[in-house]
């Protein structure tokens, strides 16, 4: 005679924490989904930004330091 709903039992919370704790399933590979492959060129293409203005950072900070950018001395 319960009043309330009836609380999962103990076998029960467990296997629900097991699930949990296992997290999303995963698929076969081989089966992966469009979503994966939109993110891995997303992820190259920051990258490769990523890089080009690191270039031009280096390329700028090097042109300062050849001298071609100091006063001339005379």
């Amino acid at each position: 005679m319960s009043d309330g709903p009836e609380k999962p039992g103990f076998e029960d919370r467990l296997a629900a924490a097991e699930d949990a704790a296992q997290g999303p399933k995963r698929k076969a590979p081989g089966q992966s989904d469009a979503g994966s492959a939109q993110r891995a060129i997303e992820l190259a293409m920051r990258l490769g930004v990523e890089m080009v203005a690191a270039m031009v950072i280096a390329v700028v900070i090097g042109w300062g330091w050849t001298g071609s950018c100091t006063p001339s001395h005379g």
